[in-house]
């Protein structure tokens, strides 16, 4: 079995706030935004990629993947990962970004469906 780094892949890109912890970020922001969702700030991040910058960078590699026949596994990203699976399922924008979010599980994406596969971890494994 063989991989390949491929830059595409790479998650939505900060801008002004890269190496910043949420706090900072939320910080930065006036009073009445500092409640927004943390994906919602990350995707409007002063000087980043943005979602048209992203959507566009990764339906180039989901369509280049198309008529792939063998399994693939996919290492990317929280945002990346939303943004594929709502380009692989054909949703508009809003319904996109409003998808699941786990931070323990993954997704199969196969027949025009994805799968949510959790991860089970127990204390002594963490």
């Amino acid at each position: 079995m063989s991989h390949r780094i491929d830059p595409r892949l790479r998650e939505m890109t900060a801008g002004a706030w890269e190496g910043q912890d949420w706090r900072e970020m939320r910080a930065s922001l006036p009073p009445e935004q500092q409640n927004r969702d943390v994906i919602d700030i990350f995707r409007t991040a002063p000087g980043g990629e943005g979602d048209a910058a992203a959507i566009a960078r990764l339906d180039h590699w989901l369509d280049e993947h198309a008529e792939v026949t063998v399994p693939h596994i996919v290492i990317s990203h929280g945002i990346a990962g939303i943004i594929l699976r709502g380009l692989y399922l054909g949703l508009d924008e809003e319904a996109m970004f409003a998808q699941d979010r786990p931070q323990d599980a993954f997704y199969v994406l196969t027949k025009g469906q994805t799968v949510r596969v959790p991860v089970f971890l127990d204390d002594a494994a963490a």
